[in-house]
């Protein structure tokens, strides 16, 4: 069977339509992490399962109580709320918001409140001259910042609680936009938090207007508890023969208020679809798995981490590779962006990028996958380096180490109340689908696909060839006009092994995971990859300057992780939005410098991929020339030596 044979089989046995009514159903649930409205998801996937035969589902319970029970991730705290609302007394008596209309309009786990406060102002409370006690004690704080880097200072000033409105930026064209704020308090900082509200920058503006001239009073109620109690993940399997103990990873998070329509109800629903049409097509035998098909309904991050922990520690788990679902019903016509593959990261060398995106190219023009009522248009796609933003990156980084994607949409509606179910389509759907449902099938066994799988990754491999070559010629040239060139041309100098090696780990994976293949086939490709790794090094040898040149002894030293599980990246935004210290090694603008290379790629994939390398036998240098063929260009070599300097600092990380 071909993937063309494949794509149309799976075409015509999953829904758009189907998806998009399981999305319209967990988007109905106000589903954060921990609480009531996410178990009450949780349980309508779970009676679907049922209701298609499944017979392997089990929903798992993990402590939800704010400690770090996990590496060195905190769970959430679990959290009830009945209703609540924010009303202005003076100068005028309305209601500016109220949780049965707007769910979002309440900041997630806010305490129990009823109090009557004035408002206060303080549009940047970052601001250390606009954050005085005398300016907040006693009020309730109006700012469009971000509440993770404001709520401890404010509520040390005395401020009671905090109401958040969206930037000028965020608001564009949607001045009733009203943002999905969370406290997230752990057992730090629990007892200082208090409550908070969201509101449109259009109430905002009103509120501004009335405190130029005279004051405002409010009056702020919510009936709500903070408790420990229970996370749940959904979890089911197909099982594939008995003689493999390997399973393939499918994943979506279930989690966020309501509606979030595209983040992630479509993921959780479409995920449902896709259980739905394997298990069909495997019982009437259109492939026979030897490897065991693996789904997770979970809460983001929060569920994986331990449920990630457990199987671990249970030490019989030996998954293959991930597909993340994280937004992937996006309209074309109303959101506008691209389908976005965030390819599997560097670190994990393998064909599982190669393979999906030979599959987008048999998929983004084919008819059948075009629903009655959906978008009609071709798909517009792409795919790019390693992302982080979701559960993906924590089956990449230790202790998993697989190759892991994310399959997802940029939204400018994520976490709003504006994220709903109009704006989900089951063209989309039905494509990003059938697109992850023939990933899975065509790798569940050893022989049915492996000349195809081996053609594709032959496709991604000349693409890849002529992108180092292009790299290499324009970053040679560029060294050649500058005199303090030297560590830039060391990287460049491993470039040709380094992708050898990398190439060769590819083929690898296919000849461990598929046999019976095409002989010719397979000695053209090994055949290329040595004659490839040759032309590298020649043109890197021809353009060899200063040999006598000495590394930085920095750059030769190993780099050890000196931490447990997968790296939390927000304990590092915490560290440097930290006030300056006298221990500190970094100035304020250095620690800026590395915060704008955190965000300088797509949802941080730069510094995750920098991380993900870190496997304590690779040196800095090693490190810098695969993240060089990762994103074909040389960072600053600056900000990331201060950021592996400020790593150990901080003991995240040895450099031996």
């Amino acid at each position: 069977m071909s993937l063309e044979n494949l794509i149309e089989i799976v075409s015509k046995e999953l829904s758009g339509e189907r998806a998009k009514r399981y999305t319209a159903k967990v988007s109905s649930y106000h589903r954060i992490q921990a609480s009531s409205g996410f178990f009450d998801a949780i349980e309508f996937i779970r009676s679907e399962l049922e209701r298609l035969g499944d017979k392997n589902y089990k929903i798992e319970e993990f402590i939800a109580d704010g400690k770090k029970n996990n590496y060195s991730w905190y769970s959430p705290i679990s959290w009830e709320i009945n209703d609540g609302f924010l009303r202005m007394i003076e100068p005028e008596n309305l209601y500016l918001c109220r949780f049965n209309e707007t769910p979002e309009s309440i900041a997630t786990h806010s305490k129990e409140t009823d109090i009557k406060a004035e408002l206060v102002d303080i549009e940047d409370a970052t601001n250390k001259e606009l954050l005085k006690k005398e300016n907040i004690e006693g009020k309730i704080v109006l700012t469009s910042a971000s509440v993770k880097n404001i709520k401890e200072k404010i509520y040390k000033l005395g401020a009671l609680g905090v109401i958040i409105y969206p930037s000028e930026k965020r608001a564009v064209g949607k001045e009733n936009l009203i943002q999905y704020v969370g406290l997230w308090p752990n057992e730090s900082d629990a007892e200082m938090t208090t409550f908070g509200f969201s509101i449109s920058r259009k109430q905002a503006i009103m509120l501004k207007n009335y405190l130029k001239k005279e004051k405002v009073l409010l009056h702020a109620k919510i009936d709500s508890k903070l408790y420990a109690g229970k996370l749940h993940v959904l979890t089911t399997k197909i099982d594939g023969n008995r003689e493999s103990d390997e399973e393939i990873v499918l994943i979506a998070h279930i989690c966020h208020p309501y509606p979030s329509a595209n983040d992630n109800a479509s993921g959780s629903g479409l995920l449902l679809e896709i259980y739905r049409t394997l298990k069909k097509l495997i019982e009437k035998k259109i492939v026979v798995p030897k490897r065991s098909i693996r789904f997770l309904w979970v809460p983001e991050f929060n569920g994986t981490i331990p449920w990630i922990k457990k199987q671990i520690e249970k030490g019989t788990w030996n998954p293959v590779f991930c597909i993340n679902l994280d937004m992937v019903g996006e309209h074309p016509g109303i959101i506008g962006e691209p389908f976005t593959v965030s390819q599997s990261s560097v670190s994990t060398p393998f064909f599982l990028n190669d393979l999906i995106a030979e599959l987008i190219e048999k998929c983004k023009d084919n008819p059948l996958l075009i629903e009655q009522s959906g978008w009609s248009h071709p798909w517009n796609c792409r795919m790019k380096p390693f992302a982080g933003g979701s559960d993906h990156i924590l089956f990449t980084d230790e202790p998993v180490r697989i190759p892991s994607v994310m399959f997802g949409h940029e939204d400018r509606f994520w976490h709003t109340n504006l994220d709903t179910i109009e704006k989900v389509d089951p063209t989309e759907l039905k494509r990003v689908g059938v697109l992850a449902a023939s990933t899975v099938l065509s790798s569940l066994n050893e022989t049915q696909f492996s000349n195809e799988i081996l053609l594709s990754y032959l496709t991604g491999f000349l693409n890849r060839k002529s992108q180092v070559i292009k790299f290499l010629q324009t970053e040679l040239k560029k060294l050649q006009k500058r005199s303090n060139n030297n560590l830039e041309m060391k990287i460049l100098e491993r470039v040709g092994d380094s992708f050898f090696f990398n190439e060769k780990e590819k083929v690898r994976s296919i000849k461990t995971n598929f046999k019976n293949f095409n002989k010719e086939l397979l000695d053209f490709i090994e055949s290329e990859l040595k004659h490839t790794k040759n032309e590298l090094n020649k043109l890197t040898l021809k353009n060899k300057v200063d040999n006598n040149f000495e590394i930085d002894e920095l750059y030769l030293k190993k780099v050890e992780r000196r931490w447990e599980g997968p790296f939390n990246i927000s304990e590092i935004f915490s560290l440097l939005n930290e006030e300056k210290k006298e221990q500190d090694i970094l100035t304020k603008e250095e620690k800026t410098l590395i915060k704008k290379f955190i965000q300088s790629s797509y949802f941080g994939g730069s510094v995750l991929e920098l991380i993900n390398l870190i496997n304590n036998e690779r040196t800095l240098l090693n490190i810098l020339v695969e993240y060089t063929l990762t994103f074909y260009n040389i960072p600053e070599l600056n900000v990331i030596e201060n950021f592996f300097k400020y790593l150990k600092s901080k003991e995240l990380i040895r450099l031996v």
